[in-house]
């Protein structure tokens, strides 16, 4: 789940232990009871090897196993490296003891297992993946504009990082329920992330039932976890159930606002799109919000740091923007034409993992890893942030080089789906079966977020700033991220690009490039037909096919010129959201635009 879930798994497990070695009438009654469980599975494991060892584990202390090396660890923001430690001592696959509880660590591609396909989605399929672009670039504009209108030309600290989550929220929340956050301080977000807190609590072992199943038989009272977690379902359900309600009734009137969103489609057919009940479908929205938000806010958080402490990337990646698009924003179809922008992206996700030790999966019987065996109900985690610092695997791991890259033209689906985990980019989204589902999201995301910041802004220094810059005077309690106190500010690099930059999302918000494409799409001028609906902030006007047939992606338009070639040579194309470029015919000049 991102941030805020890992942050909590900390919290609960730290709370735990400081209460144990706090009170030492407490301690002893928690060393009794857990040697004797320890005991207990011991044999009990013993009884079922098949042969093979459990994977090597670093010496610990009697009970608590690693625990105490874990909090010094974490307190000192380092968790992340002495789990790399570990791995580079003890090899591909470790065990870490905390009390009775065993986690293991993969921390070798070559341990990974080639996945399966993952299924189409009605969120998260490259083709569904493409209607999330306008709401982003969308977003991504008025984080542009809030920036610019600061009198010092830019956000700089915790305010940009509010700015970020802003955008990140607004963004999946405006796709997934068509709601907009328009403000840093939005109750939205706190909702959002409390409800993220709250899911985490019932991971295994965050709750004492986890260690004693038995308790579950116990009456209600006598079960805070379970009455905490129902009164949260309630009021999670009654949140979503409101959005479900906005959208059915906008559906019933003919509003199409919510078309094109994750729960207007899904309440627009019949079957809920194969869900049991709008109150799944109501939780589920909820939960993809979280999800998505939170990791892409972590991303972009990351790559402003890359961009601080590596200005000549920076500097680069900046010159390839300008040379493809000059003083316009860029959009997500100027991708393709950028490669460094591509490099940059592997780097970053390389780099800073979001969830750098990955979320623990839990076997369900017994497994041989590499040599070793796991047994039933093992906790395994994907040590991305070894693999990633791996020597063997990347040269100069610690170094934020995004040539090198250079070579691999791979897109983030190609690379997932490799036959060969050892010819993996990156790990950024997990492996085997479980991998994220939406990484399509999350890369267009991703760069249409870092193409309009270097575009539009200078990451520098905040004022002040203690320089050479350490990451550990910034870093987060979740291993291997900046923290919030991270000393940034963006600059805007021009007067220029500022007043692009608010024409832009003026008409974005006025809808005037509507006007200008339906006197330019008329049926007598032009080949191609144009059917979709527009959204209420932008020109959502799509094109079905080139003049090859070639279908297109969506709010990118060939409008043909009839005169010319039986009308199949393509005008210049245009953005459906920018009113400002100007066609042209390859025989006739330019066709001068809407006043």
């Amino acid at each position: 789940m991102g941030y805020f879930a890992i942050n909590a798994i900390q919290a609960i497990s730290f709370r735990i232990v400081n209460a144990v070695t706090s009170n030492p009438t407490v301690f002893l009654i928690y060393a009794i009871l857990t040697t004797t469980l320890a005991l207990f599975l011991w044999t009990k494991t013993r009884r079922r090897t098949n042969g093979l060892p459990l994977p090597p584990q670093p010496p610990s202390k009697p009970i608590l196993g690693h625990l105490t090396d874990l909090i010094r660890e974490n307190q000192a923001r380092r968790w992340h490296l002495k789990l790399e430690s570990w791995a580079r001592e003890y090899g591909a696959i470790f065990g870490v003891r905390t009390g009775y509880i065993v986690d293991y660590y993969i921390n070798s591609d070559g341990l990974v297992k080639n996945q399966r396909k993952v299924i189409q989605q009605l969120l998260t399929s490259p083709q569904q993946a493409g209607k999330i672009v306008p709401f982003l670039e969308y977003e991504t504009m008025r984080f542009l504009r809030d920036n610019v209108l600061e009198p010092s030309g830019g956000l700089s600290g915790l305010q940009l990082l509010r700015g970020i989550e802003r955008y990140t929220y607004s963004a999946f929340a405006m796709v997934i329920m068509g709601m907009d956050v328009p403000d840093a301080d939005d109750s939205v977000i706190d909702f959002l992330q409390e409800s993220e807190y709250q899911i985490i609590n019932t991971f295994p072992g965050t709750n004492i039932i986890d260690l004693a199943p038995s308790l579950g038989k116990l009456p209600l009272f006598l079960k805070p976890w379970e009455r905490h977690g129902r009164a949260r379902y309630r009021r999670d359900l009654s949140w979503g159930m409101k959005r479900v309600k906005i959208v059915e009734e906008a559906i019933a009137r003919g509003d199409s606002s919510f078309e094109g969103t994750f729960l207007g489609s899904a309440l627009a057919d019949e079957s809920l799109k194969g869900m049991s009940c709008k109150e799944e479908l109501a939780i589920l929205s909820s939960a993809l919000i979280v999800a998505s938000a939170d990791t892409s806010r972590m991303t972009t958080w990351s790559f402003v740091e890359a961009m601080l402490q590596f200005p000549e990337a920076q500097a680069r990646a900046q010159a390839e923007i300008d040379k493809a698009v000059g003083d316009r924003p860029p959009t997500y179809e100027d991708y393709a034409r950028i490669p460094y922008i591509r490099m940059l992206l592997k780097e970053v996700w390389r780099w800073r993992p979001p969830v750098a030790l990955g979320h623990p999966h839990i076997t369900s019987r017994e497994v041989e890893v590499g040599g070793y065996r796991l047994p039933k109900g093992a906790r395994i985690h994907l040590n991305a942030y070894a693999i990633s610092r791996d020597p063997a695997r990347h040269e100069d791991p610690d170094r934020f080089w995004p040539e090198r890259f250079e070579d691999d033209g791979t897109t983030t689906m190609e690379s997932i789906n490799a036959q060969d985990p050892t010819k993996r980019d990156h790990f950024a989204f997990g492996a085997g079966r479980r991998v994220c589902p939406g990484y399509t999201v999350a890369e267009r995301s991703a760069v249409v977020t870092m193409m309009r910041i270097l575009w539009a802004f200078k990451i520098l220094p905040a004022e002040g700033a203690k320089t050479p810059l350490e990451f550990a005077d910034y870093a987060d309690s979740l291993p291997g991220n900046p923290g919030k106190n991270m000393p940034v500010r963006f600059q805007c690099r021009s007067e220029e690009r500022k007043r692009v930059i608010l024409k832009a999302f003026e008409e974005m918000e006025s809808g005037r490039g509507k006007k200008y494409l339906d006197r330019l799409l008329q049926p007598d001028k032009m080949k191609i037909s144009i059917a979709a609906p527009v959204l209420p902030f932008m020109t959502g006007v799509t094109a079905d096919s080139a003049p090859d047939g070639a279908l297109l992606a969506q709010r990118q338009i060939y409008p043909a010129c009839a005169p010319c070639n039986n009308g199949r040579e393509p005008l210049f194309p245009i953005e459906a959201n920018w009113s400002g470029y100007a066609l042209r015919c390859n025989n006739f000049g330019p066709i001068p635009p809407v006043r």
